[in-house]
């Protein structure tokens, strides 16, 4: 693997918890391929669904802001392993979502902990998301009604 695909790949992963913190949805729509598994099973049930990056997003960016005042996605440093144009990554990921205004006093909160598992490919230059899990191994709280 060389140093510019690790590299790569880590920018990916890194953008993908900073710009859903920050609700940057075109940025985050940048990350993915066109066609997308996703798998919150371990979180939620039910069954992994495969739809477009674009789709993905634009599910986020509804749900997130109707449901929390602001979010923090800490995701380690993946381990990386890059075999001609596919990839994957995993890392560890803490995720805090606040309901209400936290800095303006009391608020409830729902941490999610466990690990993301990454299937990149690449386009071009460029790494996409393919496929990812959620591994979870933790939370506190109570999501909202899913």
């Amino acid at each position: 693997m060389s140093p510019l695909d690790y590299q790569a790949i880590c920018n990916v992963v890194a953008a993908l918890g900073s710009l859903v913190d920050h609700r940057d949805w075109p940025g985050l729509k940048a990350l993915f391929a066109a066609d997308v598994l996703v798998d919150y099973t371990s979180l939620f049930g039910g069954e992994p669904t495969r739809q477009s990056g674009a789709s993905l997003v634009d599910g986020w960016a509804a749900f997130l802001p109707a449901n929390f005042h602001a979010t923090e996605h800490l995701i380690g440093v993946p381990l990386v392993e890059v075999a001609g144009g596919h990839a994957t990554a995993r890392a560890a990921v803490t995720a805090w979502h606040w309901v209400g205004d936290a800095l303006a006093g009391p608020s409830e909160r729902w941490v999610v902990g466990g690990h993301y598992h990454f299937d990149l490919v690449r386009n071009d230059e460029r790494w996409l998301i393919s496929a990812m899990r959620l591994e979870a191994r933790w939370q506190e709280g109570r999501p909202p009604s899913v």
